[in-house]
């Protein structure tokens, strides 16, 4: 009953019940080497990494010659934080898998464990190798093969190197039927830090368009023309800057959380105005600002220059 019980629930996805009543069954003492390595999958799909890994050492005690427990020892051993013994492990399972066992989520996991290594390019080449496996299995769901794009994405900006990054998020962008406002949120960051302004301006953009509400698009909007305009101080990141300190403002929770950002948006608006010599305009965003932080400097400083 227990094993019928667990075969039940695992074909439901419901991966927790499944390895409880796969336990049960084991319990039991009847249970063979396949029973125990379709508990251990049960196991490794309810997130359980430390049992997954004691299992697994358990059972190759018995039997040392399934290598596709190797597979889900490597990855539970990433997940635990143990990217020594997931290299080790991973690359014997590559070495010795046939290239038909061979799955998406075994190179995705092998650029993710590189990665860890510092390995960049054998990194990369393991994700673009997942990215082709995914390209041609039928088994791959779309948001899976997402996922792996946006990994290799995320590593080359993590690693300062963001012209690779943004080829891979634009590739994730263009893969997702319906792209999600943080592709576009870490495209723009992307091309920020690596000053190529206009994808930035653009991506932030679309990233306002989808969430007119949320404050970051805005602020990374008003972030951008202002690196852009540099010292010319034209006011070109005004707008966006008056639209994100109006929103962050908006509720107590935000203003605490931006509130470094908004004080930098009033600290701009204050110059702006001060040198355009609108003195008026220039005490109120002066103010706004002394009154969220009476310790700011600069807005200080320009108050006790035009008065309060």
């Amino acid at each position: 009953m227990f094993r019928e019980l667990g075969d039940f629930f695992y074909e439901l996805n419901r991966y927790e019940e499944a390895a409880e009543h796969y336990g049960k069954y084991i319990q039991i003492g009847n249970a063979t080497i396949d029973d125990q390595t379709q508990y251990v999958n049960a196991l490794f799909l309810s997130k359980k990494y430390p049992e997954t890994i004691a299992k697994v050492n358990e059972i190759t005690k018995i039997d040392k010659s399934k290598n596709y427990l190797n597979r889900l020892l490597a990855y539970s051993y990433y997940e635990t934080g143990d990217s020594v013994q997931a290299l080790s492990l991973m690359e014997k399972f590559l070495e010795t898998a046939e290239p038909k066992k061979q799955i998406a989520m075994d190179y995705q996991y092998y650029g993710k464990i590189l990665a860890k290594h510092q390995k960049l390019d054998q990194a990369a080449a393991a994700y673009q190798k997942a990215i082709a496996i995914a390209d041609t299995a039928k088994s791959v769901k779309e948001e899976q093969k997402s996922d792996i794009i946006g990994e290799l994405a995320y590593m080359y900006y993590d690693k300062d190197k963001f012209p690779e990054a943004i080829k891979y998020y634009r590739l994730k962008i263009a893969h997702t039927g319906t792209p999600n406002a943080n592709d576009y949120y870490n495209l723009g960051k992307s091309a920020y830090y690596g000053k190529i302004y206009a994808t930035a301006d653009s991506a932030f953009a679309k990233l306002s368009e989808l969430k007119p509400n949320l404050p970051l698009g805005h602020l990374w909007q008003a972030k951008t023309a202002k690196k852009v305009e540099g010292s010319s101080n034209n006011g070109k990141a005004a707008p966006y800057y008056e639209k994100f300190v109006a929103l962050a403002t908006a509720e107590p929770a935000s203003t605490t959380k931006y509130k470094k950002e908004i004080l930098e948006g009033f600290s701009y608006l204050t110059e702006l105005a001060y040198t355009k010599g609108d003195t008026a305009n220039a005490r109120a965003w002066a103010q706004k600002a002394v009154g969220l932080d009476p310790t700011h400097k600069y807005t200080s400083d320009i108050l006790k220059v035009i008065g309060q």
